[in-house]
């Protein structure tokens, strides 16, 4: 964890893309969260989604899924989190699986 000054949002994109490209495999199929974490709009979040997405589209990864929300919150907390996650049978069996939680809302097809 660290905190640095204000960036434009490409700008955290790159930086928060080039510390997790060092512990994940961008060859294979990624799902990409980006989680609000309360006080960050649904708006910025997307402008942010929108630029980890180019990045990661420069540097010829497959992204299979992306999610923008607010997942995980804290009180009164500005920001964002960026996780990236290679796909595997089973970790897509149970993303798709139903889930009856507060905010994931995802429903297997």
């Amino acid at each position: 964890m660290s905190r640095e000054d204000v960036l434009p949002s490409y700008e955290i994109a790159q930086l928060l893309v080039s510390h997790l490209e060092k512990e994940i495999d961008l060859t294979k199929p990624l799902y990409v969260l980006i989680n609000g974490m309360g006080s960050t709009p649904l708006l910025e979040q997307y402008v942010f989604a929108n630029d980890t997405l180019a990045i990661l589209k420069k540097k010829d990864v497959h992204v299979e899924k992306t999610f923008v929300g607010d997942y995980m919150t804290s009180l009164d907390m500005a920001g964002i989190s960026l996780t990236l996650f290679a796909i595997d049978d089973e970790l897509l069996s149970l993303l798709q699986s139903n889930a009856t939680t507060i905010q994931w809302t995802e429903v297997s097809q």
